[in-house]
């Protein structure tokens, strides 16, 4: 079991929760899932997404002792499954009933939601590889390509940086190929942002 002393309280639970605005639903689990998860991994509460509930008791001196971590935990955990529960659809809620904290709901969800992973990682991986359409904004095509990688990553299935590079590389279309002969021919490679800023540099050129 993950230790930690973090303790929510009431004021630093709502500053926390106000940062999540997505209403979960069947269509944006992965969505919600991205700005979820690590919201949670930095209150150092991720064990409670992970991990059951820590024991009632603990063995001290041959004594049965309640367990103090687990007193913490109930606090930590009944604010977050209220803020889980709260922030869901009905239709998300009718896939929760009965369970009574963090895991068991994140599980729950997991499983009607994100079942099929591999399947979703190969479709979004298609969908990076679809190109830019007529018509299309070079700044919208990044921000389509952007929330593509990010529902990748909420996955767990996330595009290091050179990746995004080179898959970005093969989807803009060819007038960029003189600006990707110069700076993907040998490394050192471009970081990811420094090569969308080059490309929005081109597009202002062509």
């Amino acid at each position: 079991m993950t230790k930690n002393k973090t303790k929510l309280t009431i004021q630093s639970f709502h500053q926390m929760a106000s940062l999540v605005s997505v209403k979960l639903s069947s269509a944006n689990c992965l969505l919600r899932k991205s700005q979820v998860y690590p919201l949670i991994r930095s209150a150092q509460l991720i064990d409670h997404l992970e991990e059951e509930a820590p024991a009632l008791t603990i063995s001290k001196n041959a004594k049965e002792e309640s367990n103090p971590e687990f007193e913490n935990w109930l606090n930590n955990d009944g604010l977050l499954t209220s803020w889980l529960l709260g922030t869901m659809n009905e239709e998300a809620l009718s896939m929760v009933v009965g369970c009574e904290s963090t895991f068991q709901i994140w599980r729950c969800l997991e499983e009607h939601y994100l079942a099929s992973k591999k399947e979703q990682e190969l479709h979004l991986k298609g969908l990076l590889a679809v190109k830019r359409s007529d018509g299309e904004s070079l700044e919208d095509f990044e921000k389509k390509f952007k929330n593509t990688r990010d529902q990748l990553a909420a996955i767990r299935k996330p595009l290091d940086d050179l990746d995004k590079v080179f898959q970005l590389s093969r989807v803009v279309e060819s007038r960029y190929q003189p600006y990707n002969l110069a700076v993907l021919s040998k490394a050192p490679y471009p970081t990811f942002n420094q090569y969308t800023t080059g490309l929005q540099n081109n597009e202002r050129d062509l």
